[in-house]
This record gives structure tokens, C-alpha cells and sequence, in this order.
């Protein structure tokens, strides 16, 4: 595998801890007092999920110009 390639992978392997991440936000919320709804935690986890898509798609893209050049 390239260098880009295991970069790129251990980006992802770094931020696949989203659904830790909102389990975290609930709990943590929960344990001040503050009573959100299940739904908005899975709203937090789908944007998360898209901005490390939109980011990885960059660093990838950036990988792949800088070993180009």
C-alpha cells in the first residue's frame, strides 16, 4: 500500500469512534440533568459522519496531489 493509502486509513481508523463520541454527548447530558432526545443524538451522528466523510475526501485528495508533485 502506498503511504497516502495507510495515512488515510489510520485517519478513519481515528475518527470511527463516532458512535462512541454520541454515546458519550447522551450520557453525559443525562448525567447533568439535561433530558435530550434519542433522535437528536442520531442527529449528531450523522453529521459527524458526513464532515469526516467531506474531510477525508479532502486528505485524501490532498495526499494524492502531494505525491504527485
Amino acid at each position: 500500500m502506498s503511504k497516502s493509502m495507510i495515512k488515510a486509513i489510520k485517519y478513519f481508523l481515528f475518527f470511527s469512534i463516532t458512535p462512541a463520541v454520541g454515546i458519550l454527548v447522551y450520557f453525559s447530558f443525562k448525567f447533568f440533568g439535561i433530558d435530550i432526545a434519542f433522535k437528536y443524538i442520531i442527529y449528531l451522528l450523522i453529521l459527524i459522519l458526513f464532515v469526516k466523510i467531506i474531510v477525508g475526501g479532502v486528505v485524501i485528495t490532498v495526499l494524492k496531489k502531494a505525491k504527485e508533485g
